[in-house]
């Protein structure tokens, strides 16, 4: 998550210049070893998903990310925070983001957090980065309008606030035809996708072993499995 309350990250170009600095399917991979690379901020495993465009595929390119950050007016860079929690993965990947975005003259601290010390500080919009994980909850592109509508909890800790993806969502929730309204969360991903509130890490993989004795795992694609029907054959 980007908090567009620092100054710096309320430019969606600085936002970008983020991305664009970092191989992010090399060092995902590295970090979490599983899963796919993400295009977006919705899972492969939603139905509204669509693939991002050719134009919004953001390889590495350090040049373009400096090009990017002069634009903005911080072509000698800036120091950010960026937290995470105590997982090895996480701080992997944030010690791997710090030092890609050295190399634009983003100055990065990282900070590795007691869970619930993060969420905290996420929570009341204190932080300037973090990492995070997020479920979206079902197969609906609905779960994800409390991340980035304004006045929802997710969009608030990042303090993003853009007209257009908020009437999108509006759109898209009292749209009856399916066709409408899956062109309104295809608008939403390509829109969400330019603006780069979250720098998007990885559609993490859940891996799941059962007893060859033991029957009833309810596996879910767009949430936690349930146990709760698991019995013995």
């Amino acid at each position: 998550g980007l908090n567009s309350a620092y100054e710096p990250l309320s430019d969606k170009r600085v936002r970008q210049a983020l991305r664009y600095a970092v191989d992010m399917d090399t060092i995902s991979e590295i970090a979490f070893a599983s899963g796919l690379p993400a295009d977006g901020p919705v899972t492969p495993a939603l139905s509204c998903y669509v693939p991002a465009g050719e134009d919004q595929q953001y390889e590495q390119d350090v040049e373009k990310a400096k090009q990017l950050l002069a634009e903005a007016g911080y072509a000698d860079g800036f120091d950010l925070i960026l937290s995470c929690n105590e997982s090895q993965a996480r701080i992997s990947m944030a010690q791997m983001l710090a030092n890609a975005w050295k190399e634009i003259g983003v100055n990065t601290e990282v900070r590795s957090m007691e869970f619930s010390a993060q969420l905290n500080e996420i929570y009341n919009g204190e932080s300037q980065a973090f990492l995070l994980g997020f479920v979206a909850g079902g197969n609906d592109g609905e779960f994800y309008r409390a991340m980035f509508q304004a006045g929802n909890d997710g969009a608030d800790w990042i303090n993003y606030d853009n007209p257009e993806v908020n009437e999108l969502f509006d759109l898209a929730s009292r749209e009856m035809d399916a066709e409408l309204r899956a062109g309104y969360y295809t608008e939403l991903q390509t829109l969400l996708r330019d603006e780069m509130p979250w720098l998007w890490v990885r559609f993490a993989d859940n891996i799941w072993g059962i007893s060859k004795d033991l029957t009833g795992l309810d596996l879910d694609p767009e949430w936690y499995s349930e146990y709760r029907f698991i019995t013995s054959k």
